[in-house]
């Protein structure tokens, strides 16, 4: 299976500006869909790391693809919605080249369905799902399937298994399961993004609930949270389900709805 929705980014690293002269740590403008200005397809992160420096990566979908020349870079952060991004640029001094990258494919490849199974030979990390990168899933999830194959190994050794034919059949399925929620996450963003290929877009019912649950993070630190511990993995979906989340969502409706731009409909019935 693959997803396309052609994304691309740049990166360049900078050195610090000292003082900061910024009342925040980190900047995200990512792109918001719903809107019909440059920040449709374009976004951008400006982030401090360590030694001294700072990252800034622009991003870009639907085939608006940000640059690798300076004018070309600057130019792209410029035409974003808020100038941090741009002013930063302005300011401070690079320290490395512009990297770009257009490899942005979701790649799922479903070893668990094979009809003839190998056995001893297991499919991990990458070679089984690659996620588009801008997601930041990748090392993340393979993480996840290493320990999805150590469950699988201790539980087939706990069982008194004096060979190893039969493990790595349960172990690809374990893996599989695994990758189920990152793949419907990237996909499911990556498909509400004009001409992308390999998925369709959730029903508008569906939809209206997901943007309007992205936006909880302006009524509440904890949902800012909770979305991050959900895009690093530490956490799934679920918690959009519980029934105190919901009604929180649904007594905003309208408000969550006008911050994402989404069109008005009315609101589901509260849990």
């Amino acid at each position: 299976m693959f997803v396309d929705a052609k994304w691309g980014y740049a990166s360049r690293f900078y050195e610090t500006l000292s003082p900061w002269p910024y009342d925040w740590q980190l900047i995200n403008m990512w792109p918001q869909i719903r809107r019909n200005d440059a920040q449709k397809t374009r976004g951008g992160v400006l982030c401090p790391q360590d030694g001294g420096r700072c990252i800034v990566t622009l991003v870009g979908n639907a085939g608006d693809q940000p640059s690798r020349d300076d004018a070309g870079f600057l130019g792209f952060a410029a035409s974003l919605i808020s100038p941090e991004i741009a002013d930063f640029i302005r300011r401070a001094k690079p320290i490395g080249p512009i990297n770009v990258s257009k490899t942005t494919v979701n790649k799922w490849r479903r070893f668990d369905q094979l009809e003839r199974k190998p056995e001893k030979f297991v499919v991990v990390g990458d070679a089984v799902a690659a996620f588009n990168p801008v997601y930041g899933q990748g090392m993340s999830l393979a993480a996840l399937e290493a320990q999805a194959l150590d469950d699988s190994l201790t539980q087939w050794l706990e069982a008194g298994h004096d060979s190893l034919v039969g493990l790595a059949p349960m172990a690809q399925a374990k893996i599989a399961e695994t990758g189920a929620f990152p793949w419907g996450a990237s996909t499911g963003a990556d498909s509400l993004v004009e001409g992308c290929v390999g998925a369709s877009p959730p029903p508008p019912e569906v939809r209206a609930f997901s943007e309007r649950a992205a936006a909880l993070g302006s009524i509440h630190n904890d949902y800012v949270l909770k979305f991050e511990e959900m895009a690093n993995l530490v956490r799934d979906n679920k918690w959009i389900a519980d029934p105190e989340v919901k009604r929180t969502i649904v007594q905003n409706w309208d408000h969550l709805g006008q911050l994402v731009g989404a069109p008005s409909s009315s609101a589901p019935a509260a849990a």
